[in-house]
């Protein structure tokens, strides 16, 4: 874990923008999104008391080898390593007890990874370690991009942290780069600073758990869980490599998990952030990247699928065999 900063909770000038956002619906099909917004607000909320938040992050941006040396579809780094809230909940539990021990002061905390409602990227910009990019990530001038962020709410008034670097540098943010605005293979990024999820294929792949509209069905021929474009063409994530190694889970293939049942789902996945999303909208996914690769094992996953024909396999079976007539 590497130590972020020190913020303050008052009222973040990203919540207006959040809020905003979620009023034009770009927040697609997630609908939690759109709750819990007292909490977003204001943090305290979510622990009474709470006077300071300790950003930490994890960086996960050294290539696998399976992106290293396969040229077949792929999973974004991030669903690489174990599941991230987990791992990020633990580190920060055992730095905020080691806290505890060392100082020989008790004070209220919680710790928050993600699901929590709190606007996490908002509040690592406010320690002025770095900046919100043009592709909506948080980015480290020492990390850049690849990493997660986990917050410690904490009832102690410490002392807020300085900038590591010129604040004027980061003010500047993307400047006049906008490489992940036209590498998007999706659109999603058309606005800057502004992500669009119902064109993102990180969305689709990873959140949405019904059919996946045709529109979207050649880009998994490069990602079928996730999406990592806007960031692998980042400037700031040029040639940097993150100082914690981490390991990296052992993808089944394509064929296997578009036939799994539950029992290889929890094998396959069951330490990992694919877990989240249902057994069938993975299958769709990898029955998908099957059909838009020509897989030659596709015929016969589609004759093991059809077997268990449960929403939204059915219909993407179908899809695919409408989608053979056409060609």
């Amino acid at each position: 874990m590497l130590f972020v900063g020190i913020t303050d909770l008052e009222r973040d000038r990203r919540f207006d923008q959040f809020t905003q956002w979620i009023s034009q619906s770009k927040h697609a099909g997630m609908d939690y999104l759109a709750r819990n917004q007292s909490f977003r607000s204001c943090p305290t909320q979510l622990l009474p008391g709470a006077k300071r938040a300790i950003i930490l992050a994890l960086p996960y941006g050294k290539p696998s080898p399976i992106e290293e040396t396969n040229n077949q579809p792929i999973v974004a780094r991030y669903a690489q390593i174990p599941d991230y809230h987990r791992l990020l909940k633990q580190r920060a539990t055992q730095l905020i007890e080691a806290f505890f021990r060392e100082t020989g002061n008790c004070f209220a905390f919680r710790v928050c990874v993600d699901s929590s409602p709190i606007l996490e990227k908002g509040l690592a910009e406010k320690t002025g370690r770095g900046f919100i990019g043009k592709n909506t990530l948080f980015i480290d001038p020492q990390f850049g991009s690849f990493c997660l962020l986990a917050e410690i709410l904490t009832s102690t008034p410490l002392p807020l942290t300085r900038p590591v670097s010129n604040p004027s540098k980061h003010a500047e943010g993307c400047g006049t780069c906008n490489k992940c605005q036209i590498n998007c293979p999706t659109g999603a990024l058309k606005t800057a600073y502004t992500l669009d999820a119902s064109r993102c294929l990180s969305y689709w792949t990873g959140v949405h758990s019904g059919p996946i509209p045709p529109e979207f069905w050649p880009h998994l021929a490069r990602y079928y869980y996730g999406c990592d474009t806007c960031q692998l063409v980042c400037p700031h994530n040029f040639s940097k490599q993150p100082l914690i190694d981490l390991t990296t889970l052992k993808i089944p293939s394509l064929f296997d998990t578009a036939t799994m049942d539950p029992t290889g789902f929890k094998r396959y996945f069951g330490n990992s952030v694919m877990t989240y999303l249902k057994r069938n909208a993975l299958r769709r996914n990898a029955l998908i990247a099957m059909a838009v690769t020509k897989h030659n094992r596709l015929n016969e996953a589609m004759e093991i699928a059809g077997k268990d024909d449960s929403y939204p396999i059915a219909e993407t079976l179908d899809a695919i065999k409408s989608l053979r007539r056409h060609v």
